[in-house]
């Protein structure tokens, strides 16, 4: 994971936030894994535009804490990868609300 600009961070905790699981920390991610967003629902829950949410999405995809799930006909998926939630578990912070996460700890 490269290092998070902090619009990129603030963005990535919003995302982690407004699931659709109840989901409130990396560790409620593990064992749920029901993560994934698409643009209109970010675009509702975020009130960004999509431009907005897909230059963060493609970063973020570059940094391998995000993966884009190509879906013909429908909506792309955004999924926060597996291995990024671990990365916060693994830095003692598994159970830390997502806003509360100190991103310099998670490597």
């Amino acid at each position: 994971m490269g290092k998070l600009t902090n619009k990129e961070e603030s963005f990535l905790k919003s995302f982690l936030e407004e699931n659709d699981c109840g989901a409130s920390t990396a560790n409620d991610f593990l064992c749920d894994n029901f993560s994934c967003q698409n643009v209109e629902d970010l675009v509702e829950k975020l009130d960004v535009s999509a431009q907005v949410i897909g230059g963060f999405i493609s970063s973020l995809e570059q940094k391998t804490i995000i993966s884009i799930e190509e879906r013909n006909n429908d909506c792309d998926l955004f999924w926060i990868e597996e291995s990024f939630l671990e990365a916060i578990k693994d830095s003692g912070q598994g159970d830390v609300d997502f806003r509360e996460i100190n991103m310099e700890l998670v490597a």
